[in-house]
């Protein structure tokens, strides 16, 4: 969940590393206290909500007659376990494998848990957890640099509130695994990544215990590694961080995104005739519809199409934010435009994206 933020600067680097690391490190019995809440969307299909709001990712089940497939595994080893032990007991069977959405430590971290079975995701997963040998790893604030960068956040987030349109839950949760990771990271042992032990690229379908799982990568949007999954004889669609209800679609800052080739992925499914009856997304209860989709493509094109203008005219970034703000998307009136629990604004991020890339 907080990848996008953390790629945007190093010192957002170093905190994201700090947030995701050290909440590993999270007592076991602090976790205990985390609410898992399982939402039953087909007798075969559930999805298992951690936490109260949508700071956590979810993790989804998938029953089949050769076991359950998983999708995600929470950033906390420990909540991974949790989980898995709900879906074992509430199935009344084994896992079968488990499918990476994409390669934030939010939906990896507990890979560890899944180590006896197969794991699945796109190639670019590899890249995304593994630290890059041909530089050093970014610094760790200093003591002084991070009672600065909290203060600074702790000042956004009081802003942003003012104006907040998710639940204000958020920032308690959010502040929680933040208190947790200053406290608890070991920069000099952080825990090594797993892995998935099937990489995939643009295509590849898993037909398993009657169920089939066609897996598809999307361009570069929230990140570099998504896919999404359809399931077919469950009519599901698993869409990982792409898109989430009430909250804005995040365009990834690294890469040039191809918004035709993304819509193109999406259209079948999101036609408005589909055959789809379940929309899944990776945070809180995950259920989104077709028609929020569609929404929020509208608000991408157009964005597109008007960074590109501006920029043509010699606008700069910073220019562009306040000549497009949210409020000329009428119809996102009830979209947060922060992302969950922060101070981030996702629609000014996704112009500095956009007018970094657009030649």
């Amino acid at each position: 969940m907080f990848d996008s933020a953390r790629k945007r600067t190093t010192a957002g680097l170093a905190l994201g590393l700090l947030l995701f690391m050290g909440a590993l490190l999270l007592p076991a019995q602090d976790l205990e206290s985390v609410p898992i809440a399982r939402h039953e969307l087909s007798k075969d299909v559930s999805v298992y909500q951690v936490g109260l709001t949508g700071v956590f990712s979810n993790m989804t089940a998938v029953r089949t007659s050769e076991g359950v497939v998983v999708f995600d595994a929470q950033m906390f080893p420990q909540l991974a376990k949790r989980v898995r032990a709900l879906i074992e007991k509430d199935f009344g069977g084994k896992i079968a494998c488990l499918i990476n959405t994409h390669g934030a430590l939010d939906h990896t971290g507990g890979n560890v848990v899944f180590e006896d079975v197969p794991i699945y995701g796109h190639q670019n997963v590899k890249t995304e957890l593994t630290p890059p040998t041909d530089r050093p790893r970014p610094p760790m604030p200093s003591p002084e640099e991070m009672k600065k960068m909290l203060e600074e956040r702790a000042k956004r987030n009081e802003e942003a509130k003012k104006s907040y349109r998710g639940d204000m839950r958020e920032f308690e949760e959010s502040d929680r695994i933040m208190e947790w990771a200053r406290r608890s990271f070991d920069p000099a042992n952080p825990p090594k990544p797993v892995i998935p032990t099937t990489l995939i690229g643009d295509r590849y379908t898993l037909r398993l215990g009657g169920k089939t799982f066609e897996m598809s990568h999307n361009t570069p949007s929230y990140s570099e590694s998504d896919i999404i999954t359809y399931i077919p004889e469950e009519k599901t669609l698993v869409i990982g961080d792409i898109f989430n209800s009430g909250r804005l679609p995040s365009i990834f800052p690294l890469q040039p995104t191809d918004l035709g080739s993304w819509e193109k992925l999406f259209s079948g499914y999101i036609a408005k005739d589909t055959t789809v009856e379940h929309f899944i997304g990776t945070h809180g209860a995950g259920t989104i519809t077709a028609a929020e989709i569609r929404e929020q493509f509208g608000y991408l094109k157009k964005l597109v199409e008007e960074v590109g203008n501006l920029k043509a005219s010699g606008k700069t970034a910073a220019e562009i934010q306040s000549l497009i703000p949210l409020a000329q998307f009428p119809f996102l009136k009830t979209y947060n435009p922060y992302f969950y629990g922060t101070g981030f604004s996702i629609h000014n991020a996704n112009i500095e994206s956009l007018w970094n890339h657009i030649k």
